[in-house]
């Protein structure tokens, strides 16, 4: 079983989820467009997370404001 979610512009008043697409396949959750801009830092992820295991393998890039 796999389930491909999609999420555009949730916002608070401090951080905006720009964008991120995953696909979840085995209990494990993919993405590879993750995207958060908020007042501190601009962030961007890619990778995995096995949510069975509780183990992630994400490459996370984070560029302060």
């Amino acid at each position: 079983m796999s389930a491909r979610l999609s999420v555009t512009a949730i916002t608070s008043v401090e951080t905006m989820l720009n964008a991120a697409t995953a696909t979840i396949s085995g209990g494990v959750l993919d993405t590879r467009d993750f995207r958060m801009t908020g007042g501190a830092a601009d962030v961007r992820m890619e990778g995995t997370v096995d949510l069975a295991q509780e183990t992630q393998d994400l490459h996370v890039r984070v560029v302060p404001e």
